[in-house]
């Protein structure tokens, strides 16, 4: 997927990241980049074929702090969002190769100056401008925790396979690795969080087996160990959460059957995030084809499915009946998307395997 930040749309494909406008034109217009920046010149692999790659070496990007940060399966690149205007090409500020390798389809998180990366089991901060020149950067500090991270009000919230951890984003580690505030436990026995941490509500989410748990932000401090204060079960066997939203008093999730992100078939669910008793039952549900993605904006669901598919759904479908989508949109190119449609106040952005990116018209907000 694409990331948008103002005016701007980049890309992350085969050998770089590329950057156009925003909106740069209507009824299936083809737009040229602002700029170009390619990263062969520094990279472990160095140029591929997208013969035997895709278009879509690179993650989806991050902006944060004037700079755009994406990785491959081996190295974290930082480019200025002013890299090189009028279409010219340029080369990164920095790079870093953290040890271990970087696992597929993970993104960087960034914000309160750093940006960071799960590999090898652990996981990485960086400063977010660490000099120039494609200078090679050392990071800030290490922890625990490989999965996906969110960056959040001074604190960084990452995870490996059963935990939550939650650590300041101004650590100081003195030489050694950095201690946690504190470790959310995750009882499922399947493996939890294929996405990042949702912070909302002053809970951080996470999915794991067919639950979806809530943490308060700052439940402990000195590494304290932590429950959840909230859970929506799906109550839907041999299903791994794989994605999840929150929007207000809404939060959301979608399953996999058995956590492969090839199923044919996946779930959407909605609970309230205040519930009567300890377990939230789903307040709808709908199943969808292929593993969806989602995002929340304004009053609606946005599903991204295999195969370049999209449908929105109303968030306040009504308990017990058929929720049917109220807009939906094909690029018929892609397999799994790995990660939900990008949504801004006037598009719909999906990226595609041929190295396209799709735009399509914000659907009018569903009533009620």
């Amino acid at each position: 997927m694409p990331a948008v930040d103002g005016a701007t749309a980049y890309v992350g494909w085969n050998d770089g990241i590329t950057a156009f406008p925003a909106y740069c034109g209507t009824g299936g217009a083809t737009c040229r980049p602002t700029w170009i920046g390619k990263v062969n010149d520094v990279a472990v692999r160095g140029p591929m074929s997208e013969v035997t790659y895709g278009a879509n070496r690179l993650t989806t990007p991050v902006v944060s702090d004037g700079m755009v940060f994406a990785t491959d399966y081996q190295q974290l690149y930082a480019f200025p969002t002013d890299c090189a205007p009028g279409g010219k090409t340029c080369e990164p500020s920095w790079y870093a190769n953290p040890p271990g390798g970087i696992p597929g389809h993970t993104v960087a998180a960034a914000g309160d100056g750093l940006v960071v990366i799960g590999s090898g089991g652990d996981l990485y901060a960086y400063p977010t401008h660490c000099g120039g020149g494609a200078h090679l950067c050392r990071p800030t500090w290490v922890a625990r925790g490989a999965g996906q991270a969110t960056i959040w009000n001074g604190f960084v919230f990452a995870s490996d396979a059963h935990h939550l951890y939650a650590y300041p984003a101004d650590c100081q580690p003195r030489g050694r690795m950095c201690d946690p505030l504190w470790v959310g436990e995750v009882s499922d026995p399947t493996q939890c969080c294929q996405t990042a941490p949702a912070v909302a509500n002053g809970l951080v989410y996470i999915g794991a087996g067919n639950r979806l748990y809530g943490f308060p932000t700052s439940c402990a401090s000195g590494g304290a160990r932590c429950a959840p204060t909230w859970t929506g079960a799906t109550g839907e066997r041999g299903a791994q959460i794989v994605s999840w939203a929150i929007d207000g008093d809404r939060a959301f999730a979608t399953t996999s059957l058995g956590g492969d992100l090839y199923a044919p078939s996946g779930h959407i669910y909605a609970f309230r995030t205040r519930c009567d008793g300890s377990i939230c039952r789903p307040a709808w549900s709908v199943e969808v084809g292929g593993t969806p993605y989602v995002t929340a904006h304004d009053g609606l669901l946005f599903a991204s499915t295999f195969g370049g598919f999209i449908v929105a759904y109303p968030e306040a479908c009504v308990s017990g009946a058929a929720c049917d989508p109220v807009w939906s949109a094909a690029t018929f190119d892609g397999g799994a998307p790995f990660s939900a449609p990008i949504v801004t106040d006037r598009g719909v952005y999906s990226g595609g395997n041929s190295g396209r990116v799709y735009v399509f018209t914000i659907p009018r907000k569903a009533s009620g």
